[in-house]
């Protein structure tokens, strides 16, 4: 039977989904939560592990920020890290350290480990995941719904020009707190800037439909709704036709630009 655990981790996401089809089983891993929960995140990896499949949706901190200290927990226990595949589009671009203790300068990219792992057996590493994708599992449908080839490319280009840092999040303010829903339902949805590294980065999370026997899931990371309901209509689905699942993760932590009636009407 499915089942989606919600982990505490504060303020970012992590997600493990126990997913069955017939006799087949398998565990998927979505992010990982800031480094301040990684306790958390590693402590419930490590109860279900191995994992089959781990999502990084993006690179934002409050995303990656566990998945790099699992790796690095795995590393200083000289144990192959227990994950079969992992998905991580910008994964050259993001340092991390060979362990908890070392600074960033004496560490170690994301990639580079991670293809260390893909060459030795270890997991398979795939960087290329934009919408349409539909991996072979025999424990689940995985169907991947953003980001757009464009935007991934364009994700990348700019972590190239940057030397990749995670991103960190924006300002949260208050200014709506006071209005109505039906007030704010009716606000346009900005499309995103792709000039900004923030909204760059949100615009490329790995978002897709998960289906299992007994639960159905639409994980959207921190994605914006534009290219989420541009790829469902193409595929039919509509207001008479919706898309139907047990559960949507709202993109970005439900930030006011990253949902849509549009999205949700289908």
């Amino acid at each position: 039977m499915g089942r989606i655990h919600l982990l505490q981790v504060q303020y970012g996401d992590a997600f493990i989904i126990e997913c069955s089809r017939g006799e087949k089983k398998g565990v998927v891993v979505v992010d990982g939560g800031p480094r301040s929960s990684s306790n958390t995140f590693i402590e419930a990896v490590n109860q279900v592990a191995p994992i089959d499949l781990m999502v990084l949706t993006h690179y934002d901190k409050d995303h990656i920020e566990g998945i790099l200290e699992l790796i690095a927990e795995y590393e200083d226990r000289k144990e192959p890290l227990p994950v079969k595949e992992i998905w991580a589009n910008c994964a050259q671009f993001i340092p991390v350290t060979n362990t908890t203790r070392t600074s960033p300068s004496q560490g170690v990219t994301l990639a580079k480990k991670l293809q260390d792992y893909a060459d030795g057996g270890v997991l398979k590493w795939k960087n290329n995941v934009f919408e349409g994708y539909k991996p072979e599992f025999d424990f689940v449908d995985i169907t991947v719904v953003s980001p757009t080839e464009q935007v991934m490319g364009m994700a990348i280009k700019r972590q190239q020009e940057e030397d990749g840092a995670p991103t960190k999040a924006t300002d949260r303010t208050n200014e709506n707190l006071g209005k109505s829903l039906e007030e704010l339902a009716v606000r346009p949805i900005k499309e995103p800037n792709l000039k900004s590294d923030s909204q760059l980065a949100n615009a490329a999370s790995i978002a897709f439909v998960l289906q299992c026997d007994n639960l159905s899931v639409l994980m959207l990371g921190d994605c914006y709704p534009h290219n989420v309901e541009n790829y469902l209509r193409g595929k039919g689905i509509s207001e008479d036709n919706p898309l139907k699942v047990d559960y949507v993760k709202v993109p970005h932590h439900g930030s006011r630009n990253n949902t849509s009636n549009g999205l949700l009407d289908i």
